[in-house]
């Protein structure tokens, strides 16, 4: 039932109190959040879900809300100088603001990954650099948050995530360049394979040619003594009977019984080898058998 009621409080919320804002800039001022001070916040949290609010810091004071990550923050190039057109007055202001919503939400328990900080940070960021800073050091020491580590200076925050980053990109460089390596190792076996394709159909178109000119125990015999493997050769160009094997000499029936032997794929020489084998080695034998 409490629950409901909170949810339904949000839901029914026009708009926020009069002096929010500034109650919000008096607790940074004073650095300090009472109980009193967390009682008048407590229907209405300065955090990321009070889009009021962010639409008023944004809208009316022209503040950035703008989310910067953890990295992007302590990565900053902090040698940049301050802003010659900077208003001593919007720094404070927007110092007390994030001072105040910190002191709130550290009061209330902490608002988990939802922290406000972060999403008003980049307005003084971009107007004094070092005053960033050193913010980020009151809020280290004053309980941190989600994205700033508790007693930890922003220097050696710092110094430890840019070791990280610069370990990250290293490593992320060195994927890439094994990546690149492989991508080029596969170009290169892919070359010389189209290389050697090329190459192999063309002597095939070669020897296509030659057939043509040959006669049946020509063909033959070129098939058997050539030293390209039998099915290079379409089956229907080579004629194989009983009359052309007996023209074989014996030395050329053993190397086509070899070549017939080596056939792995199937295709229509597998067919014939699986009948013609069996009577190269009968005529064969019956050769060796007669010498």
């Amino acid at each position: 039932m409490l629950l409901f009621n909170v949810k339904l409080l949000y839901i029914i919320k026009i708009s926020m109190k009069d002096g929010y804002i500034q109650k919000i800039v008096g607790i940074g001022e004073k650095e300090e959040c009472s109980h009193d001070d967390l009682s008048y916040f407590l229907d209405d949290l300065p955090w990321i879900a009070n889009k009021d609010l962010l639409h008023k810091l944004h809208n009316e004071y022209g503040i950035s809300i703008d989310h910067i990550t953890r990295r992007e923050f302590l990565c900053l190039d902090t040698s940049k100088p301050t802003s010659s057109n900077k208003d001593l007055r919007t720094v404070t202001f927007i110092e007390n603001i994030i001072k105040g919503c910190h002191l709130i939400e550290v009061a209330y328990g902490g608002f988990g990954s939802t922290t406000i900080i972060y999403n008003l940070f980049w307005s003084l960021i971009s107007t004094d650099v070092k005053r960033a800073m050193a913010l980020y050091d009151w809020i280290a020491f004053r309980g941190g948050n989600y994205y700033i580590e508790e007693n930890i200076l922003f220097d050696k925050a710092s110094t430890r995530e840019r070791k990280i980053n610069e370990s990250e990109r290293e490593y992320a460089r060195q994927q890439k360049m094994i990546s690149d390596n492989l991508t080029k190792q596969r170009q290169d076996k892919l070359t010389t394979h189209l290389s050697k394709s090329k190459s192999h159909n063309d002597f095939r178109k070669l020897e296509l040619s030659k057939l043509r000119e040959m006669s049946p125990i020509e063909i033959l015999r070129h098939a058997i003594t050539s030293s390209y493997p039998i099915d290079m050769y379409p089956r229907e160009m080579i004629i194989v009977d009983l009359h052309l094997l007996s023209e074989l000499t014996l030395k050329e029936r053993l190397n086509f019984q070899a070549k017939l032997s080596m056939v792995q794929r199937k295709s229509p020489w597998k067919k014939l080898a699986k009948r013609l084998l069996p009577i190269l080695k009968m005529i064969s034998n019956d050769q060796y058998d007669g010498n």
